[in-house]
């Protein structure tokens, strides 16, 4: 299995009343190789964001009532030729 550089310093940068504004340092691979990330909360796939330039995501649909999230993020990118 191969290691894939995650993201970094995945931050929230605003909470809505139903929606939150997330933003992370890209991950540590030339740009060309990122092909996107994805954004979980609590274990489901909410967001898939393309390439490798965006660093900020809008999560909507957060339930207020909700007294704790699990929020991952993780980069997908293209393998090299072995």
């Amino acid at each position: 299995m191969l290691g894939v550089p995650s993201p970094r310093r995945l931050h929230l940068e605003r909470q809505f009343t139903q929606s939150v504004l997330l933003s992370w340092k890209p991950a540590d691979l030339p740009a060309d190789q990122v092909k996107g990330y994805g954004v979980y909360a609590n274990g489901e796939l909410r967001l898939m964001i393309k390439g490798a330039s965006k660093t900020k995501a809008l999560l909507e649909s957060i339930d207020p009532e909700e007294v704790k999230f699990i929020l991952k993020l993780w980069c997908y990118c293209k393998i090299k030729d072995l």
